[in-house]
């Protein structure tokens, strides 16, 4: 594992490489886009593609929790397992290796935003 520093290099130089991309950010548009189902009558279309934030934050705060060590420490990056299970799956590359990243296969480019959408998407209040 990196340290900080390496962290904070890598999230930077990632934004610049998206900005850098000619049509990168239209085409994830497109890609997320194209995977989206025809809007449910029972979902508030105003908070439909809204990510909710607390969940989000939630979330992010249990895979931190899979990197705890040393007492309070924990890793920022994801764990190596579910990694590998990802990988075995088909949903992306090896991420064993050098690079800092991984590269979504095609199911992976489908499955992911359904599961940002059921993990993270508002929904209404309920009513009753």
């Amino acid at each position: 594992m990196g340290d900080d520093s390496e962290a904070v290099a890598y999230v930077h130089s990632a934004a610049g490489a998206w900005a850098a991309a000619p049509g990168a950010k239209d085409w994830g548009a497109d890609a997320l886009a194209a995977s989206t189902p025809e809007a449910d009558d029972s979902r508030d279309e105003e908070n439909e593609d809204e990510p909710d934030l607390d969940r989000i934050d939630e979330a992010v705060l249990a895979l931190l929790a899979q990197g705890l060590h040393d007492g309070a420490r924990a890793w920022k990056t994801f764990d190596w397992d579910a990694l590998d299970r990802l990988h075995a799956k088909g949903l992306i590359s090896n991420p064993v290796g050098r690079a800092k990243s991984v590269v979504f296969t095609a199911e992976g480019l489908e499955a992911a935003p359904r599961a940002q959408r059921t993990l993270f998407a508002k929904r209404p209040p309920k009513s009753g």
